[in-house]
């Protein structure tokens, strides 16, 4: 019992810098920096789902109104889509669709390369009729939302991180000066001990 007790107590005195009287305001300043490290990394995980949650919401509202609004129709083309150039998947062609009102469109769609005039082609398009987007998938939305989460909390771990480095790295700077001026005190006096 008495091992645990005093491993608790090393990696408590480690993880506060000791103290005593000889502990120094920077050693208290790097104490807040690590339990504030601590904090980022404890928060990271709740702070990612909170911002995926909130995402998601967002992004499933914008699928909604996207899903309300757009209609897929079917195009005509009027004209032999062109072969386009070697690797190229789709290229604009000119072709006929009907709007939701029942009104004819006419606009460049996405055909494969070397589509015959009279072939149809999938769209989607808006409630005025205009080519559109498709609207979101579910999965988009959950990407977009994982993502998002993700983001945040790598956000939190590398802000909680580079903070605690840079406090590190300015009270060492600081830590460094005040030696050099105790020891430019105190040098002058140990040399001529030696002369």
């Amino acid at each position: 019992m008495s091992s645990r007790r005093d491993a608790g107590r090393t990696l408590r005195r480690r993880f506060t810098l000791g103290s005593g009287p000889l502990k120094r305001t920077s050693d208290r300043v790097e104490f807040v920096s690590r339990v504030v490290l601590a904090l980022a990394l404890l928060l990271a995980v709740p702070l990612g789902l909170l911002a995926g949650a909130m995402a998601h919401t967002a992004v499933a509202a914008l699928e909604q109104q996207q899903a309300a609004t757009r209609t897929a129709e079917t195009a005509t083309l009027l004209a032999d889509a062109a072969h386009g150039r070697p690797g190229d998947l789709s290229v604009p062609t000119s072709a006929l669709w009907t709007a939701p009102d029942g009104a004819g469109r006419t606009g460049h769609v996405d055909a494969e390369p070397g589509a015959r005039a009279g072939s149809t082609v999938d769209i989607w398009v808006d409630q005025a009729g205009r080519r559109t987007e498709r609207p979101l998938t579910d999965g988009e939305v959950t990407g977009q939302a994982v993502v998002i989460g993700v983001l945040v909390g790598l956000g939190a771990v590398i802000g909680g991180m580079t903070s605690h480095l840079v406090a590190l790295w300015l009270l060492e700077r600081r830590r460094f000066r005040r030696w050099e001026r105790g020891w430019a005190s105190v040098e002058p006096l140990w040399v001529s001990r030696f002369r």
